[in-house]
């Protein structure tokens, strides 16, 4: 209900690139639905691979869907393939997926990270079959995982001689299909980035190259890294290898495409504050794609000089919150004392909007005229939790009455977000209204 100004999360959309299909050009298909944090298309374009995280934030979670968006149940579990890190000492506090890829033989990899107690992280690679069983064959058990102080493992690419690239903030690794590290790509298989670089997302070049998108300057601005194929910097990019360029406040590079023509694609976006989880946001006051020419350069020809810059509306990216009611209902009976009533129901409450509801409070009120004013002491107060993007949480509501009282005739309303904690694109309707009773 309260508004954030000058502040939205920037979504990249880098639509003169990729060609997905939609409903109709423009529209929401509202018939899909998914939670997770990377996704790609198979490339029969019939199935779509979305990775994840589990409620208990214990579990990261690998799904399959069909075009409409129902689920794959030919894929893992009921279209669900779930693993929980056993590979470390203890359980996880958190493990969620960052990106996923697709081999040519249909096998499923998926990079994250995994957060211990103490601020000890772990990167982890995985590897699926096709029809979403762990691939033993692949690393230990199907997973590779090795200690990293940044946010885990980022992204992921397939070289064509099959072997993967795990991309984290402070390096790029390489990996053959059995999940061993290769050590003759970069120094021992890594290549570190120098101090103040981080790594975000790489691509491959048709001539494989690899190029990296990410932030230079400790943050202060985008930077674009390219290297061979095994890992040593192309000297013939931009300078000695990097380009780079700035934004006017800190902001990396958040997506990278490469254009048939070889030019380079990069958005990212002018940062004002950053919330630092095992998964980042940032938070952005205007967004900006570049194009770079085959050698670093800005290409002067797009944009403006090489760069499109747009402002992010401020209630762009928010939640929003509001509910209906499933049931209420008034039970009455005689009692020595008295008249004896009893109000019982159930809420649905929905998060419409366009990013994550952090918990709040829900109170309900009973009204002699359904409108809510603010005045008065809720009958009870229940905490909503977490209510992520086109998800739902259905909360009980009872309440006792007073003796020789009944609500016939009255109001109960709903207040979601009764404290106004939470930014939402639109605060008018957090009031659910059931009535009158009979």
């Amino acid at each position: 209900m309260k508004i954030c100004k000058h502040v939205a999360v920037i979504l990249v959309l880098l639509f003169f690139i990729a060609e997905p299909s939609f409903p109709a050009p423009g529209d929401l298909d509202l018939t899909f639905n998914s939670p997770g944090s990377a996704v790609v298309v198979q490339p029969d374009g019939l199935k779509i691979i979305v990775a994840g995280w589990g409620e208990t934030e214990g579990a990261l979670l690998l799904f399959r869907y069909n075009i409409d968006g129902t689920l794959d149940d030919t894929f893992g579990t009921g279209g669900v393939a779930t693993y929980y890190s056993q590979s470390v000492s203890g359980s996880a506090d958190f493990i969620g997926a960052n990106a996923v890829a697709i081999q040519r033989d249909g096998k499923i990899v998926v990079v994250g990270g995994i957060y211990k107690a103490g601020s000890i992280l772990y990167c982890i690679v995985l590897r699926y079959t096709r029809d979403g069983v762990l691939d033993k064959t692949f690393g230990a058990d199907g997973a590779v995982i090795f200690e990293d102080n940044g946010e885990g493992a980022v992204d992921v690419a397939i070289q064509s001689d099959h072997k993967i690239l795990v991309v984290t903030y402070g390096s790029i690794s390489r990996y053959d299909s059995a999940g061993v590290l290769d050590i003759s790509f970069g120094t021992g298989g890594f290549v570190i980035f120098k101090v103040g670089d981080s790594g975000r997302k790489v691509a491959l070049q048709s001539d494989g190259k690899i190029v990296i998108a990410g932030s230079g300057g400790s943050g202060a601005y985008i930077v674009v890294l390219r290297y061979s194929s095994n890992g040593t910097p192309d000297v013939n990019f931009g300078t000695e290898g990097a380009a780079t360029h700035s934004t006017g406040s800190p902001g990396p590079g958040f997506a990278l495409s490469i254009q048939p023509d070889g030019k380079i694609i990069v958005s990212g976006g002018t940062m004002h504050q950053e919330l630092i989880t095992i998964y980042w946001t940032l938070l952005i006051e205007d967004a900006l794609i570049l194009r770079l020419n085959a050698d670093g350069a800005l290409d002067t020809t797009f944009g403006e000089n090489g760069v499109y810059t747009f402002s992010v509306p401020e209630d762009a990216l928010l939640p929003d919150l509001t509910g209906q009611w499933a049931s209420l209902t008034q039970t009455c009976r005689n009692t020595k004392r008295g008249l004896k009533c009893r109000l019982s129901g159930r809420l649905n409450i929905q998060n419409v909007g366009t990013l994550n509801a952090p918990s709040s409070f829900v109170r309900f009120y009973l009204s002699t005229d359904g409108v809510y004013n603010g005045d008065g002491d809720p009958m009870k107060q229940v905490a909503t939790g977490t209510i992520k993007v086109g998800k739902s949480k259905t909360k009980t509501f009872s309440y006792t009455l007073p003796l020789e009282e009944t609500a016939s005739g009255e109001y109960i309303i709903a207040v979601i977000d009764a404290d106004n904690t939470v930014a939402e694109s639109n605060e008018s309707n957090n009031y659910v209204v059931f009535g009158p009773i009979p």
